[in-house]
């Protein structure tokens, strides 16, 4: 059974490569490392092998960029909220967008930039 990660045919990755990759993954392995995930204990499960939050897998570190890239091309923080999770997902997001170009020439004006402009 795969894990619900938005039509994960269409990623760059899949369950097995997830599971190896959290196999790997000294953060994820290491019982002294959970303490970041120490507030979502009763939340986490593992499924198939995947570390779960929810709904949500848990990113091994190693496959956080490429995902992040992936979600870039999309509606980065949104998506990366639905469907992924690691501690500071939210900031990594913001730093990717906050160095793109594109992002910074597409973002919405603030609201008082707005008010500015009307009057």
């Amino acid at each position: 059974m795969d894990f619900p990660i938005v039509r994960v045919e269409e990623w760059p990755i899949n369950n097995e490569n997830v599971r190896e990759k959290t196999k790997q993954d000294e953060e994820l392995q290491r019982k002294e490392n959970i303490k970041t995930y120490y507030n979502r204990r009763h939340e986490l499960t593992i499924h198939d092998g995947v570390l779960m939050w929810g709904y949500r897998v848990v990113v091994p570190r190693s496959l956080r960029k490429e995902i992040l890239e992936e979600l870039h091309s999309h509606q980065t923080k949104n998506l990366a909220r639905s469907y992924v999770y690691w501690p500071n997902v939210d900031r990594h997001v913001k730093e990717i967008c906050s160095s793109c170009i594109y992002c910074l020439e597409n973002r919405p004006l603030p609201k008082n930039h707005l008010d500015a402009i009307e009057n």
